[in-house]
């Protein structure tokens, strides 16, 4: 009864194995599986373009963003947008540290009152967002 139990066992292995199936298969399709394999052939394809889309083919943006000037002067000068724009930051759980980051004030001092209002807001509304 082992015996018999481990010689079907094996049977099963060696029918269920890939060689085993190709070699019952079409010669011409056993000698192309042996070259490459179907993964192989479907990265080859997608390296060529013809004419159809690619979901994962993603689009390079080479384009360089800045901020918008009309923005930066509402926050400078408009106490109402400050507030309601901070109120967007704090929603978003920015730290000052974050906003520190976000306008690159070390490379640009002119941004600098910008944070330092935001310092102020996050200390009279939001003081768990403070940096210590």
């Amino acid at each position: 009864m082992r015996l018999a139990f481990l010689l079907a066992v094996a049977a099963v292995t060696l029918l269920s194995s890939g060689e085993a199936v190709s070699a019952v298969a079409n010669t011409e399709e056993s000698q192309v599986s042996m070259l490459t394999s179907p993964d192989q052939l479907l990265s080859a394809a997608a390296g060529r373009n013809d004419g159809k889309r690619s979901l994962r083919v993603h689009k390079v943006d080479n384009e360089e963003r800045g901020y918008n000037v009309e923005k930066f002067n509402r926050l400078m000068n408009s106490q109402s947008y400050r507030d309601h724009r901070f109120g967007n930051w704090v929603n978003k759980g920015y730290t000052d540290r974050h906003v520190h980051n976000l306008l690159k004030v070390d490379s640009n001092p002119s941004h600098r009152r910008i944070f330092q209002y935001y310092q102020n807001y996050l200390q009279n509304f939001a003081p768990r967002l403070v940096s210590k």
